[in-house]
C-alpha cells in the first residue's frame, strides 16, 4: 500500500465479516484476505473501508457488490472518486 502514495486514497475495500468464500481462501492458503482484515489498520493506511457484513443474506455473501443496491452504490462511488468524477 505503501507503494501507491496518493492514489492509495482511491482503494475502497468491501469487508464482510461472514463472506464465506474469503473464509475458505484463506483456509486453503493461509493468511487473511482485505476483504475479511481489521478495518483500522486499512483505515490508517488511508484506504477507504466500507463493511457490507450486514447486508448479506445468502450462502456465501460474497456476490453482495451484485445482489445487493446498498452495496451496489458503494461500489458506484468508489469508482467515480477514482475516475475523479
Amino acid at each position: 500500500v505503501a507503494r501507491l502514495g496518493p492514489d492509495v486514497s482511491k482503494i475502497t475495500v468491501i469487508s464482510s465479516t461472514n463472506d464465506r468464500a474469503l473464509e475458505l481462501s484463506a483456509a486453503l492458503a493461509g493468511g487473511v484476505r482485505a476483504g475479511a482484515a481489521d478495518r483500522a489498520p486499512l483505515e490508517a493506511l488511508g484506504v477507504r473501508v466500507a463493511d457490507a457484513s450486514d447486508y448479506g443474506g445468502g450462502l456465501i455473501n460474497h456476490d453482495l457488490f451484485l445482489s445487493n443496491p446498498d452495496v451496489q452504490g458503494v461500489v458506484k462511488r468508489a469508482i467515480a472518486r477514482g475516475a475523479g468524477v
